[in-house]
């Protein structure tokens, strides 16, 4: 499963998986006869702490693409430590709060639904092998040409204009209107004109003095405004905020923002899109999310996370 996040968010980037995994996980548990909590916990918390890698991992990635200057392989390269680091400290805080024996079911401060076992399900069969397989070489298709560095547009272009076709005389039904997020982009585009309000007001002098720090200080600085501002305002113009301040040529400064506007938002329910689809596909399932415990243990798991990636994107630096 885990396998499955990380493949997911480095290649699909993180709101893919949590719109595509956390059904997928939720019906895994109800047919494991487990609680549904722990794996939807397993799917926000690595959809966002597992996107260093790629370009198209995050979207904070594309939007730092041109000024971290680095090729797909190159930028896997230098966060692959980071990225290890953060999964670690994230697989370990999941174990702590939602998968140890006995704390797999438990509902709050009414009391534990304990679990100790679960039966694995049995081995999925899509209902249509043909799209099936070809959605799965369309994926495999995107991720080479990404790697390869083909430019991003035409790949996503290409690869899903062959789903769609495919999908139009082989199941013309599976569309709909509603697929289309209105409601998220009128939401992202909220939260970037607020940003760029709260900017002409002195929010990038504010800022410029939190980053303004040089060397290792600078990358560390950095990482904590970048997560910071992203539980209060929303990862994407967090970034856009934080990336205006750190002069060019600063590269391991770039790159702990994006560790810090990655790994950092698992606090507030805005804090990434991909949060904010998963808790969609939660709410529509009858999984109740309880926010205070959310918040309180997304915290630890951000500074656990983001204390573990800085470190190590700090000792592999050329």
């Amino acid at each position: 499963m885990c396998g499955v996040c990380l493949a997911d968010d480095n290649f699909l980037n993180l709101d893919t998986t949590a719109i595509l995994l956390t059904p997928v996980m939720l019906a895994t548990a109800a047919k494991a006869g487990m609680a549904r909590l722990p794996l939807a916990m397993l799917t926000v918390w690595l959809a966002n702490t597992a996107s260093l890698l790629l370009p198209v991992s995050n979207l904070t990635n594309l939007l730092a693409a041109d000024r971290v200057d680095l090729r797909p392989i190159a930028l896997a390269g230098r966060m692959a430590a980071a990225q290890v680091a953060a999964i670690a400290a994230t697989a370990a805080c999941l174990w702590l709060f939602y998968w140890r024996r006995g704390w797999r079911g438990w509902r709050g401060w009414r009391g534990w639904r304990g679990q100790d076992r679960y039966r694995p399900p049995n081995r999925h069969v899509p209902r249509d092998r043909f799209l099936y397989v070809v959605a799965a070489l369309a994926c495999a298709a995107f991720a080479v040409l990404v790697l390869a560095g083909a430019p991003l547009a035409l790949s996503s272009l290409l690869c899903t204009g062959l789903l769609v076709v495919v999908f139009v005389f082989r199941a013309p039904t599976a569309f709909a209107w509603r697929m289309v997020p209105l409601r998220l982009l009128a939401f992202v585009t909220g939260l970037f004109l607020v940003v760029q309000a709260i900017d002409r007001h002195g929010l990038g002098r504010l800022l410029s003095g939190l980053a303004g720090a040089g060397g290792t200080e600078g990358t560390i600085r950095a990482s904590a405004l970048g997560a910071t501002m992203s539980n209060l305002v929303n990862n994407l113009p967090a970034y856009v905020a934080g990336e205006a301040v750190i002069p060019p040529g600063n590269g391991d400064h770039l790159l702990g923002l994006l560790i810090g506007t990655n790994v950092g938002p698992l606090v507030t329910p805005w804090a990434s899109l991909a949060i904010i689809l998963w808790y969609e596909r939660c709410r529509a399932a009858g999984v109740e999310i309880r926010w205070p415990r959310f918040a309180l243990t997304g915290a630890v798991t951000a500074v656990v996370a983001l204390v573990g990636s800085v470190a190590a994107l700090i000792l592999t630096a050329p």
